[in-house]
């Protein structure tokens, strides 16, 4: 008699062998990246899934989800033609959608759900956003001087001193403190803007990394480092992200590590505003 075959359902799991670990998200980023822009074929994709938006409540029918690195890289209408990573924060919410403004022609409730890509680093929802927006920024302007520069001035800052140019994309500031055109460019509107930053999969994780990169110069001066001008933006950066609530501890430790525990009053000055919104 031949033996039954089981499904992969009825089988027990094996507790004696090791659970499989995943790779980090900075190891996975990548990846995520590119099956979510197309660039890459997933692992496994899953076809006309029903999935419920945990925020609004949708429920979505006929969604696909891509896989890879043991983790979610796309969920939307179609994997074969993932969203493109760009505005309103297609990378980045995780396993559900955002709801963009309202389109012309669309009545006053209508909600679009957007297809979305998990992330290198899983989007914080316990950052608030002022107001309930429920969209994210646009960040796609830092990527490209990122990738160009981050390995550079992760090394100076480890070697101790800022030789290039790199401070605007690396450790940004409010935008209104800008004085060139750059500045203002690479400047964030505010607190939501900064939360969308801090959640980016390879944004938040590479400024974590940059500060603590500095934090190993404990006992110096940040001018030392960076310079007088690039201090005052050091100072002013920690000073925008420190105040998002949950932020890692890495921003109040380089206030107290270079600038004695003591804030950027114009950037507080210019973020009071923001906090009154309900």
């Amino acid at each position: 008699m031949a033996p039954v075959r089981k499904g992969i359902w009825d089988m027990e799991p094996d507790l004696s062998r090791p659970a499989p670990t995943l790779p980090s998200w900075a190891d996975a980023a990548p990846r995520l990246v590119a099956v979510a822009a197309g660039r890459a074929p997933a692992t496994l994709v899953v076809r006309g899934a029903r999935l419920v938006n945990v925020q609004s409540r949708e429920v979505l029918d006929g969604w696909q989800v891509a896989v890879a690195e043991g983790r979610f890289a796309y969920v939307g209408p179609d994997a074969r033609r993932p969203a493109r990573i760009r505005a309103l924060g297609a990378l980045g919410a995780p396993c559900g959608s955002a709801l963009a403004p309202r389109p012309a022609g669309r009545g006053p409730s209508a909600k679009i759900p957007l297809g979305s890509a998990a992330r290198a680093a899983i989007l914080r929802r316990d950052i608030p956003r002022p107001g309930g927006a429920a969209i994210m920024a646009d960040l796609s302007r830092f990527i490209p001087p990122q990738d160009d520069t981050f390995a550079d001035a992760v090394g100076e800052i480890r070697a101790g001193r800022k030789t290039s140019h790199w401070m605007w994309w690396i450790f940004p500031q409010m935008a209104s403190l800008g004085v060139s055109d750059r500045a203002r460019f690479y400047g964030l509107s505010g607190l939501a803007e900064a939360g969308d930053y801090l959640a980016h999969p390879l944004l938040g994780p590479r400024l974590v990394e940059a500060a603590r990169a500095l934090l190993a110069h404990r006992g110096r001066e940040a001018a030392a480092i960076l310079g007088e001008v690039d201090a005052k933006k050091l100072r002013s950066c920690a000073t925008l992200f420190g105040r998002i609530e949950g932020a890692p501890l890495e921003f109040q430790a380089l206030l107290d590590a270079f600038f004695e525990g003591e804030a950027d009053p114009r950037t507080l000055a210019l973020l009071e505003p923001q906090r009154a919104v309900p």
